[in-house]
């Protein structure tokens, strides 16, 4: 029997595979409510770094495979990077953290899947911890309603996990976000003092189909090269859309597992900003004049933005509706923040504002 570490890959039998390699069903209809920012309290949690111009993105020493063709990152390095797990352990696809309770993923990732049917992997260096701190159930799972799946190329593959519980919550584990891209469909060109990173747990080599492979156990990485959109459509024999990006996949390349993991860049202040999500590559994962497609996150910033004012409206109804109860008279010191309809006091500590109707109006509050 083999480990539970080495995974059986099944190489898609179509020309354009989805880095997964599975296809879902339907997952319900989208939301849309007010645009959404970042909370300022978050701003302590984006990841940042030294800004390495031209570095690998791994520690390679002698000839090591990684994502294919890096080596394993420094432990906890890009601690916005996430593992979608199965209840069984199964690790199958990645996505970022893009705040304290939102991972960013792609449809084919998450589409047609319960939110009891996955956990989230946080904080992690080896997938394979036993430390349960490290995972977080889903509470919503908000696929884009018009994604399109391998009949139309993929278009709109994206998707936002709301997690259950905040990552602020579980400190010890030292999550982090990595910050959404600052304008809309952005303009991406190679730049030697910003290059473009790929990171994930997928298989670090092109396999053929049936043959089981082990996949890392430690995050893996390289530094990748985005190719223009013609060029991408050239090598891909389709008109490329306006919400992918593509990177050549002759030296590096992402594959099977990587799905939903980052494209990836550092700002010249040191953080990290989210390019692209793994989407699907075209023939054998790396290949002389080949491309793997990502979703191209700029593009989707005003759904982005949409999804997640739905999803914290939606938590917050469902808290105010759940939590309404043991009102008290006493306070402490104005420990007591928020105020019931009736004047008096939670019997429940909270960080932020006094809410005079009674409503919770900032989610996790409580503390």
């Amino acid at each position: 029997m083999l480990p539970k570490w080495v995974v059986a890959v099944l190489v898609c039998l179509f020309t354009a595979h989805v880095l997964l390699c599975e296809e879902s069903v339907q997952n319900g209809d989208d939301i849309e409510l007010n645009n959404a920012t970042l909370d300022d309290d978050e701003e302590v949690l984006v990841v940042r770094g030294p800004v390495e111009p031209s570095t690998p993105v791994g520690n390679a020493v002698g000839p090591t495979h990684a994502v294919i063709g890096g080596a394993p990152v420094a432990p906890h390095k890009y601690r916005f990077v996430v593992s979608l797990q199965k209840n069984d352990n199964f690790d199958y696809c990645g996505g970022v953290l893009i705040s304290s309770i939102h991972v960013l993923t792609t449809s084919h990732c998450v589409k047609g899947l319960n939110t009891t049917d996955m956990i989230v992997g946080v904080g992690l260096h080896n997938r394979n911890t036993n430390n349960s701190d490290h995972f977080f159930k889903v509470k919503l799972n908000h696929v884009h309603k018009n994604y399109g799946g391998e009949r139309l190329s993929y278009v709109n593959d994206i998707a936002l996990l709301t997690l259950a519980t905040p990552i602020t919550s579980r400190p010890a584990i030292k999550a982090g976000i990595i910050k959404l891209p600052r304008t809309i469909d952005e303009n991406y060109h190679n730049d030697s003092t910003s290059p473009f990173r790929i990171i994930g747990w997928g298989i670090t080599k092109n396999v053929l189909p049936g043959i089981a492979i082990e996949a890392p156990l430690l995050l893996q990485g390289a530094v990748a090269k985005v190719i223009s959109a013609k060029e991408c459509s050239n090598r891909a024999a389709e008109t490329l859309a306006g919400s992918k990006i593509c990177i050549d996949s002759g030296r590096t390349a992402m594959c099977s597992g990587d799905s939903g993991g980052p494209l990836f860049r550092q700002r010249s202040s040191g953080e990290y900003e989210i390019v692209g999500l793994g989407s699907y590559v075209f023939g054998a994962c790396q290949a002389k004049n080949g491309t793997n497609v990502f979703t191209k996150v700029s593009h989707f910033l005003p759904w982005i933005k949409k999804a997640m004012a739905a999803s914290r409206q939606a938590l917050v109804k469902r808290q105010t509706t759940n939590s309404r109860i043991n009102c008290t008279n006493s306070t402490t010191n104005g420990t007591f923040c928020r105020s019931c309809s009736n004047g008096v006091r939670w019997s429940k500590k909270c960080r932020s504002n006094t809410d005079p109707t009674g409503k919770v109006t900032k989610l996790f509050g409580w503390v």
